[in-house]
């Protein structure tokens, strides 16, 4: 099986992260079930959350364990499928880390239509990111045109395209 680079969690910083923080290391993908797939990574988020991972103080996220891969959305393609549903070659989206490969179960993972968006747009406007400013904008705040919309964090990832959207919609 294949060999990949993973960068993980070589301390839990105080204060803020540097070198001494992360390693690289090189893992070999392991046998793969029935189910799964591995991919190989094209694009991966680095994201504000991240940060609150990497420590151990209390947070609303799980801390990442010291050892462990730092955690990453990420788009890639399957490169040997043991999936029934998701063919060898298919674009996906799925939650594997900051590596250049991982193995994810078939049912983790959304295949990505390059007809729609751009492979790299599964992260930010056509993946999570998007998908919480929709639905907090129609869900829960449901603006109506003419209505005046303020969005706090309009400089993040979500906030950026909440206020996109509101403005769409007058």
């Amino acid at each position: 099986m294949e060999k990949c680079k993973h960068i993980v969690l070589a301390e839990h910083p105080r204060g803020w992260p540097n070198e001494s923080t992360f390693r690289v290391e090189v893992q070999q993908l392991p046998e793969l079930l029935d189910g799964q797939i591995p991919a190989r990574k094209h694009y991966l988020s680095v994201d504000p959350y991240q940060r609150s991972k990497m420590t151990t103080e209390k947070s609303y996220a799980e801390s990442i364990v010291v050892g462990d891969t730092i955690i990453a959305d990420t788009v890639g393609e399957v490169i040997a499928s043991r999936s029934d549903k998701i063919p060898t070659d298919s674009l996906v989206s799925e939650y594997l880390g900051s590596s250049e490969c991982g193995v994810a179960s078939g049912s983790a993972v959304e295949t990505i239509d390059t007809g729609i968006a751009p492979v790299s747009a599964y992260l930010g406007v056509s993946g999570l990111t998007g998908v919480t400013a929709w639905m907090g904008m129609t869900l829960i705040g449901k603006p109506v045109e003419g209505e005046t919309v303020v969005v706090s964090a309009a400089a993040g990832a979500v906030g950026s395209i909440a206020a996109q959207w509101a403005l769409s919609k007058g």
